[in-house]
């Protein structure tokens, strides 16, 4: 037994004509909400805890695995290297990540002067 088609979902219906009926004109743009930019501090913090996870995966968790394998021969607790292994991994990574951001940012900023441009040629 199929229940009355009043009682049936416009949705499908509904959706599909206002598809084909909205034009760019009856856009209401106060409905679109802009989207917050992340805050800086917030980008550097898990940018360095990235890299931060990273080192010491590199320095600690490879490095033990590597002992383990024998493959590397055994640290000496007086001598361990790890430590500095893990600073100058985590430094290397934040100056990698610092130098690859700001290479986006200029091709990005070029890029838009260049959309700039076109736009006020045509």
């Amino acid at each position: 037994m199929t229940p009355p088609s009043s009682h049936l979902p416009r949705l499908a219906q509904t959706h599909r004509e206002s598809y084909f009926t909205v034009g760019m004109e009856s856009l209401d743009y106060d409905m679109i909400h802009e989207d917050r930019r992340p805050r800086t501090a917030s980008v550097l913090l898990l940018l360095s805890l990235a890299a931060l996870v990273f080192s010491y995966l590199w320095a600690y968790c490879l490095t033990d695995a590597l002992v383990a394998a024998d493959i590397l021969a055994p640290i000496s607790r007086e001598n361990d290297p790890r430590p500095r292994w893990l600073v100058t991994s985590w430094l290397s990574l934040t100056t990698l990540f610092i130098v690859f951001g700001w290479i986006c940012k200029s091709a990005t900023s070029r890029h838009m002067k260049a959309i700039e441009q076109m736009e006020m040629d045509a």
